[in-house]
């Protein structure tokens, strides 16, 4: 399974993990690995009294956990954990919607990180008396405090604080250059068919990407949704008049001939400013859809493709 569908079906886990609370409460360039690996800090002895075998069922939880320096501690991971690569090695536990509950059991953790409410799960860590941290990021802000919140939990701290201030220096820079740009109004699709544009998936206000898009410099046309992750119909879409519209596909499915087909069926809209103007991108990098300390990433990568240099690297 490639990076990026695992990205992609992450994305899909947070909507259905988002319901369930509520409803029961890429292969990145050398410069972005060095900014990355740079994000992911060095393994040192866990503090006494903090979990020492970790499983993650959150793939962004597992990110933040090893960017602050305790992977060592993570003995398994969801089955869709993408970064850093050596969790990717780690036992494969299932997912949201498919926990595999003797896996985690046979890996004898005293802290399993949870996405969403999970039933089965939660009935196994009652029953073997393992603690359980609930990841709640849905938002933007979310990241910052689900950093804070397992800082607190690992017993790192100043590892958190450290963290966070790197991460909104390098926003803050990114936001200085952009300052002086006009926001762009843009369609960021997660899916759709690929044989028409229909049954379109983007996002709406109150997520993380939305909020992504907005310190990218632009302006998502959907924010006003009354769902976080809304399906749109062509209507709705000329009727938001986008300036950019970004594909996220995943780059195992990204051949000449389906970029040909993605742009050709664009052009047919020239009721669209995107389409007028030659502003329809496709981007196949895994981290913009995960909402991890990668975000920062996430942020520069958008900001480049809306403003070009002007953004920086």
């Amino acid at each position: 399974m490639t990076q990026f569908r695992q990205a992609f079906i992450c994305v899909v886990l947070l909507i259905a993990a988002t319901v369930i609370a509520r409803t029961t409460a890429c292969s990145p360039s050398p410069a972005q690995e060095r900014r990355d690996e740079s994000r992911v800090a060095k393994d040192a002895q866990p503090p006494a009294g903090a979990p020492q075998r970790i499983v993650s069922i959150a793939p962004n939880a597992a990110e933040t956990i090893a960017a602050l320096g305790a992977a060592d501690q993570i003995v398994g991971v969801s089955d869709f954990c993408v970064f850093p690569k050596e969790l990717t090695t780690l036992p494969h536990v299932g997912g949201i919607m498919n926990p595999d509950l003797e896996r985690i059991a046979t890996l004898d953790p005293d802290l399993i990180v949870l996405r969403g409410r999970l039933p089965s799960v939660e009935s196994l860590c009652q029953h073997l008396g393992i603690d359980v941290y609930h990841d709640r990021t849905e938002s933007y802000d979310d990241i910052f405090a689900g950093i804070e919140r397992l800082g607190a939990r690992l017993g790192r701290n100043e590892a958190a604080e450290a963290l966070i201030g790197r991460m909104r220096g390098e926003i803050a820079e990114i936001r200085r250059r952009l300052a002086d740009v006009e926001p762009l109004r843009v369609l960021l699709i997660v899916n759709r068919d690929s044989d028409a544009i229909r049954n379109v998936v983007t996002f709406g206000g109150g997520t993380f990407v939305d909020e992504v898009i907005r310190l990218a410099g632009g302006v998502n046309v959907f924010a006003e949704s009354p769902v976080p992750y809304p399906q749109v119909t062509m209507e709705q879409i000329i009727a938001a008049q986008p300036e950019v519209i970004i594909e996220a596909i995943e780059e195992s499915r990204m051949t000449d001939a389906l970029r040909s087909k993605m742009l050709f069926q664009w052009s047919r809209l020239s009721a669209l400013p995107a389409v007028r103007d030659d502003r329809i991108y496709i981007i196949t990098e895994d981290y913009l859809l995960i909402p991890s300390p990668r975000v920062v990433d996430s942020i520069r990568l958008l900001a480049r493709t809306l403003h070009g240099e002007v953004a920086g690297d």
